[in-house]
């Protein structure tokens, strides 16, 4: 297991971690400190913390301080996570594959750099480990805690209807990371379908399809058990059966389809072991951008500086500021010599009402100057004797 817990990553980030999800036996929790830009996500089953996942929106000198500080809290037998964090965020490109290394006997670190506006990158590391492909632009092949919003039963029930050769089997198959996993195979052996997640909430979906050359109806079942998955799982989008069509064809050619729908990745591609071979995956979403707290409003200002003036002639000073001949304001000026006001075109300065401070002792060149960029200052001297 991990060395650290939940505890020393929360002192890490200054932040407090609250249960965000469930499915299954895995619970989903979630800590974020925004004005640093940081999120951290945290899956634990019972009271083992099984995984970490930080995204930052930060430079690369900082992700590898943040990052090393985790890796170093939860693997400090990790001995070279310091080099290979480096390495990965210098060669992670915005939106492409993750990076992936096995840290220890039996946990992996990822790190991967999102395609946002800002810098965004993220360290997974986790004891939780699956072999699929993994979709451009996301940390892990899907979140074992981020449902589809559809049961297991809806899928069988759907593939289990169809005719003879086309008609899928089920059958329970080893967990993968963590959950439940049934796997559904056509009686002619070209279709199998792999449901991952709990009965009632399915995190994960993969069909491959085989299309033979030389089988006449190979390509027209493929397109009809594609179709029936898209369906099935988004009824609302409205061209998906006719998406599905489009993307076997696609994958036959080499290509790569994909679309985001309801919260929801579809992804079809080519097996990288065969051109005869089409996977079509449905996985939650796993990156949202990290929105960052708005800065405060700073109310635009005209600064006023005095200069060559000893504290007791500043004392006596008042800045009054104007709008073309609009009087906007009056301020007295304090012993420093500085002053910010409203917006102004234009600032006189007045001595007291006697008239003999400052003037008696010091001039400047004029009482009332132009604002120029939010600043105006007023340069006395002493009065030649």
């Amino acid at each position: 297991g991990f060395a650290g817990d939940l505890d020393d990553v929360a002192a890490i980030i200054n932040a407090t971690f609250a249960q965000v999800g469930r499915v299954g036996s895995l619970s989903r929790l979630e800590a974020g400190n925004l004005s640093a830009g940081l999120q951290v996500h945290a899956i634990v089953q019972g009271k083992e913390l099984l995984s970490v996942e930080c995204t930052l929106v930060a430079d690369d000198a900082a992700a590898l301080h943040v990052f090393e500080l985790i890796a170093s809290t939860l693997l400090p037998n990790w001995s070279d996570s310091a080099s290979w964090l480096s390495e990965a965020l210098a060669s992670a490109e915005a939106g492409g594959l993750p990076i992936t290394t096995q840290a220890t006997r039996d946990a992996y670190a990822t790190v991967v750099r999102y395609e946002d506006t800002a810098n965004t990158v993220g360290l997974l590391i986790s004891r939780l480990y699956c072999d699929y492909a993994v979709a451009r632009g996301e940390i892990q092949p899907f979140d074992p805690t981020l449902g589809l919003g559809v049961s297991r039963q809806t899928l069988q029930w759907a593939f289990e209807g169809l005719p003879g050769p086309i008609r899928l089997s089920f059958t329970r198959a080893n967990d993968r990371m963590a959950q439940p996993v049934v796997v559904g195979t056509s009686a002619n052996r070209r279709a199998t379908l792999t449901l991952i997640g709990p009965d009632d909430q399915l995190v994960y979906i993969y069909l491959s399809l085989a299309v033979p050359v030389g089988v006449a109806d190979a390509a027209p079942q493929a397109v009809t058990l594609a179709q029936q998955l898209v369906s099935t799982v988004l009824p609302n989008w409205s061209d998906g059966v006719t998406w599905a069509q489009t993307a076997i064809d696609a994958s036959l050619a080499g290509q790569t389809l994909e679309q985001r729908r309801q919260g929801l990745r579809v992804l079809a591609r080519p097996d990288s072991s065969s051109d005869r071979l089409v996977n079509i995956s449905i996985a939650a979403i796993q990156h949202e951008p990290i929105i960052l707290p708005e800065p405060e409003p700073t109310a635009a200002m005209t600064t006023v500086t005095v200069t060559g003036l000893p504290a007791e002639a500043v004392t006596c000073l008042t800045a009054v500021f104007y709008q073309g001949e609009v009087e906007v304001g009056r301020l007295p000026l304090p012993a420093e010599g500085t002053v910010s006001g409203p917006i102004a075109d234009e600032v006189l300065l007045e001595g007291d009402v006697t008239g003999t401070c400052p003037w008696s002792a010091y001039w400047t060149i004029s009482s009332r100057l132009p604002v120029a960029d939010g600043q105006v200052t007023f340069a006395f001297a002493p009065v030649p004797q």
